[in-house]
Formats: C-alpha cells, sequence, structure tokens
C-alpha cells in the first residue's frame, strides 16, 4: 500500500478524528479574516442612504438563505454527478441566491407587512401615552412613570 493510498483513505476519517492542517488552516483562516473584516467595518458609520439600503437588504437576505441552501444543494447534487466541493458550490449559488430572494419576496416582504399593520395601533398608543405620566412596564417587570424622572 503506498503512501497516497493511506493518506487518502485517511482524509475521509480527519474531519472526525483529527482534522488535517488544511482544515484547520481554512477554518481559523476564515474565522481571523472575518473577525478583522467586521471590525474594520464596523468603525465608521455609512453615509450613503443607497449603501445602507442595499445593506439592510442583504442582511435580510441572510436568513432565507441559510434555511434554503441544503435543500437548493440536495436538489442540484440529486440532479448531477456532484456530491461536495466547490463545482457543487458554483452550480448551486445563483439558485440557492434566487431561492433566498423568492423566499424573502412571498414570504418575508408580506409576513412584515401584516407585522407593521397589526403593530401599528400599538405604536400609535405608546407614542400617545409616552410623556404623560403614565406606568408602563419594563423588562424586569417592575414599573416606572414616563415623564418624570
Amino acid at each position: 500500500m503506498t503512501a497516497r493510498r493511506v493518506n487518502e483513505g485517511l482524509d475521509i476519517f480527519y474531519p472526525i478524528v483529527l482534522p488535517a492542517a488544511h482544515y484547520l488552516v481554512h477554518f481559523y483562516g476564515g474565522l481571523v479574516l472575518s473577525s478583522v473584516l467586521v471590525a474594520l467595518l464596523g468603525r465608521r458609520p455609512v453615509e450613503s442612504r443607497r449603501l445602507r439600503r442595499i445593506d439592510q437588504r442583504l442582511g435580510d437576505l441572510t436568513y432565507p438563505i441559510y434555511v434554503t441552501h441544503m435543500q437548493v444543494g440536495f436538489v442540484f447534487a440529486g440532479l448531477t454527478t456532484l456530491t461536495l466541493g466547490a463545482e457543487l458550490f458554483a452550480l448551486s449559488l445563483v439558485p440557492v441566491i434566487a431561492v433566498g430572494w423568492a423566499s424573502l419576496w412571498l414570504v418575508d416582504d408580506r409576513v412584515n407587512a401584516i407585522r407593521d399593520r397589526v403593530k401599528a395601533p400599538f405604536l400609535r398608543r405608546a407614542a400617545a401615552t409616552a410623556g404623560a405620566g403614565v406606568a408602563t412596564p419594563i423588562a424586569d417587570g417592575s414599573h416606572h412613570e414616563e415623564g418624570r424622572r
């Protein structure tokens, strides 16, 4: 048995038993890179209204993609001979984003509109009583009087 054949056989068990060095490099390298990017991007406020809208929409898109990416990947894995890897990722990337966007448009936007309609009367009532000395409950269960210090 050659050393290459042994290594190929062990590659299957590395993620389970002892992560290979390249798994650790990719994982921790990505973790460090993401941390640095978040720290740098979080330092400055975004002045552009257009960029804030794009940022909000991309943020809204993350949950539908998280919920549907496995199902879309399974469908594409079933339709092709690909199992895991860069090829399957590349093939399913656009459909994953499309399904996430459709979910956002068909479900989330409509549910948010209904939520806002239901919530609106409560927000108006809260705004009307704010500053009027009305006792309102706070998070710890106690009460405080608004409008007084």
